[in-house]
């Protein structure tokens, strides 16, 4: 379609400029394309009229929005840069904040954590003990994509149900997972925000030691992964996940 697309501008613009080399002319109807292709689908919506229109513009639309999200992640080839890091032992208040200080990028502070229960006792088998029998919101299969013609529906469920469904390979989203701390602060002992507070010199109390906590059940390592939002700074315990920012 976009070849197509790309052919009528070509066209177009030598009608118009008799004198313009087909260098110029890919360059101007690659630009062309990539304004108007949105459009382009809102006209082809009209001239479909009746014949399945919503169907298949949903599936151009999903086609042409995986085509960004694939011109935006770097090839396989692509060796990602090494994260800096810093052994525990030589880590304090003052060499925290100088090393942190306008960083956009991560860096490891390893071994940090190693002694806290949640890096030590944190998995799918803790989690059936502590919390099986505690019921949250969740959506079961979240893998279905969200079109005009499915809806995903939310239900209770156990969370020792859930657990041994992310067992067997199934996908499910718990809704809300900030609530199981607040149902369970022994969760928030195990963290030991305190000693990351005191490396940045803050006050960390249970009723406000984290802005955001997100619990990921993982289903190809089977375990627990869970990330914590403290004052910008992002804390990985256990578990693996792509966008990991530091690890014990």
């Amino acid at each position: 379609m976009q070849s197509f697309l790309g052919f009528i501008f070509g066209n177009i613009l030598s009608s118009y400029f008799p004198k313009i080399t087909e260098r110029q002319k890919s360059a101007v109807s690659n630009t062309l394309l990539s304004e108007a292709w949105t459009k382009c689908l809102l006209v082809l919506e009209l001239l479909l009229g009746r014949f399945d229109r919503r169907r298949l513009i949903f599936a151009l639309r999903k086609k042409h929005s995986l085509q960004i999200q694939q011109q935006c992640i770097p090839s396989a080839k692509t060796k990602p840069l090494p994260v800096p890091e810093i052994a525990a032992a030589d880590i304090s208040p003052s060499k925290f904040h100088q090393i942190t200080n306008g960083l956009t990028s991560p860096v490891v502070i390893k071994g940090f954590l190693r002694d806290s229960d949640a890096c030590n006792k944190w998995g799918l088998p803790y989690f059936q003990e502590k919390l099986g029998e505690s019921v949250y919101p969740a959506i079961k299969d979240s893998r279905q994509e969200n079109s005009e013609n499915k809806e995903n529906k939310v239900e209770l469920i156990k969370v020792r149900d859930l657990l041994e469904g992310i067992s067997r390979g199934e996908h499910t989203y718990l809704n809300n997972v900030t609530q199981i701390f607040a149902d369970n602060p022994f969760l928030i002992e195990e963290l030991q925000l305190g000693k990351l507070a005191s490396l940045m010199n803050t006050k960390v109390t249970n009723g406000d030691c984290f802005d955001v906590i997100n619990m990921f059940w993982g289903v190809k390592v089977r375990e627990i992964a869970c990330t914590v939002l403290l004052r910008e700074t992002f804390l990985q315990y256990c578990g693996t996940q792509k966008m990991a920012v530091n690890r014990p």
